[in-house]
């Protein structure tokens, strides 16, 4: 607080120390409370310097933090549509608020929009979309491409890894005997300890 307040002093003497402007932001940004104050400092810096990505996303996330989220949603999907190649990071986001906001339809259609047709056959591609379906408990679109991943992939740890993702997935929707067959089949194959380690705490958590 106390450094927040010299910097606040200092944006007061001289409104476009953008140095000053940030380092308040980010401070504003990690103390709860203080949300809103981020939010009025980040679009104080896009205002003036529109074409910086990394200060619009600072935006999105702020105002994602002070629960203005239909200005966050307008701002990752304006991300996305500048920047193609961060979308699963800005998607992730998107979804995030969007959940948030109680649209969890919208919120899934986000992250399946991912899947486009030159990646629908890779493995990891699905499988990190299932991943990211899962981390806001949408857990039935998350199982479809998580069950795709474990099909599409070749025979190894990365397709053990998905196996045992599928399987928490399937555990949270309470599909009992497809999660034992699953953490069994990784255990009974040539796995890596974690993995195996993994899949039976998987089993421990099945009912009875």
């Amino acid at each position: 607080p106390v450094l927040m307040a010299e910097l606040e002093k200092r944006l007061a003497e001289k409104s476009d120390d953008t140095v000053a402007a940030e380092v308040l932001a980010a401070l504003c940004q990690a103390t709860p409370g203080f949300e809103a104050r981020a939010a009025e400092l980040y679009q104080q810096l896009v205002d003036r310097s529109p074409d910086q990505l990394a200060l619009r996303e600072l935006l999105a996330d702020s105002y994602a933090s002070a629960h203005e989220l239909q200005k966050a949603v307008d701002l990752y999907r304006g991300l996305i549509e500048a920047n193609p190649a961060k979308r699963f990071d800005y998607t992730g986001k998107l979804a995030a608020a969007l959940a948030a906001s109680g649209d969890r339809k919208g919120a899934a259609d986000a992250i399946n929009a991912l899947v486009t047709a030159d990646v629908a056959t890779d493995p990891q591609v699905l499988a990190r979309v299932g991943g990211m379906l899962a981390e806001l408990q949408l857990y039935e679109e998350s199982a479809v491409h998580y069950r795709k991943a474990v099909e599409l992939a070749k025979d190894g740890e990365l397709k053990q890894a998905m196996q045992v993702s599928l399987a928490r997935v399937l555990l949270a929707l309470g599909h009992s005997e497809e999660v034992a067959a699953l953490c069994r089949e990784v255990i009974g194959q040539p796995a890596s300890e974690a993995l195996k380690t993994q899949a039976e705490e998987v089993l421990r958590q099945l009912p009875g």
